[in-house]
């Protein structure tokens, strides 16, 4: 994940924070992974996108939720904005993990 040219996340929902960003995050969003670790996931989207994959990563959780052992993954189109002001369109794959501590 380190030397990868794909951004890489973990994000806790349930606390609303990174738990991990890869390096490309510089690339990818203009951002120090120290800088982009302190940000939400909202903050991370273009405003427009915002509200509309909310929505769907609420109805996603749902279904995880009522089927944890389910390893569905998305795959999203979703804007972005670059810390220079420029939006990006970008691929975004997802999936839920249960908490394993």
């Amino acid at each position: 994940a380190e030397n990868s040219s794909d951004l890489i996340w973990l994000y806790d929902l349930n606390q609303d924070a990174f738990r991990y960003i890869s390096p490309s995050v510089q690339q990818m969003y203009g951002l120090s992974v120290k800088k982009a670790m302190r940000k939400k996931l909202k903050d991370m989207l273009e405003l427009k996108e915002s509200e509309s994959f909310f929505k769907l990563l609420e109805e996603r959780l749902m279904l995880f939720k009522s089927n944890p052992d389910s390893k569905r993954y998305y795959q999203d189109e979703i804007q972005i904005m670059h810390a220079n002001s420029e939006k990006k369109w970008i691929e975004l794959i997802s999936s839920f993990q249960g908490n394993t501590e």
